[in-house]
């Protein structure tokens, strides 16, 4: 059974671009990968999750503009059910001790990342062009 994700792929409308978040090095999952703040659901919805790991790691409040069609990931030897929205958000960023750094970026730069596996399908669900 995949552990269920909530997965916000946050974009900023005054700069018009992504935000993506370096993992830290002292993850046990993907340390040092970029990524879209992302966290476990816990005993809620998925759109109440994504907005919480969103504040958790960033310290960012969002507004969901619309969720994607969920899909399977398999990485490091664990399953993982993602459920992708894209939100909507505005200030300045404050990490918690899960990622390093950060970055606002294009969606076309994406690809470009040492990312997570399957980071693009997160835009591919939500029809984000890149």
């Amino acid at each position: 059974m995949p552990t269920e994700v909530s997965v916000a792929v946050a974009y900023s409308p005054e700069r018009e671009k992504f935000l993506v978040l370096k993992r830290s090095n002292k993850m046990d999952l993907n340390p040092g990968k970029w990524n879209f703040p992302y966290g476990k659901i816990e005993d809620e919805s998925p759109e109440t999750a994504v907005l919480r790991e969103l504040e958790e790691e960033t310290d960012l409040v969002g507004e969901i503009i619309r969720n994607g069609e969920s899909f399977v990931v398999d990485s490091s030897g664990k399953s993982f059910e993602v459920h992708p929205f894209l939100v909507l958000v505005d200030g300045d960023v404050e990490l918690n001790v899960e990622h390093s750094d950060f970055d606002w970026i294009e969606a076309s730069e994406i690809p470009e990342l040492d990312a997570v596996d399957d980071l693009e399908k997160n835009l591919d669900a939500l029809g984000v062009d890149f």
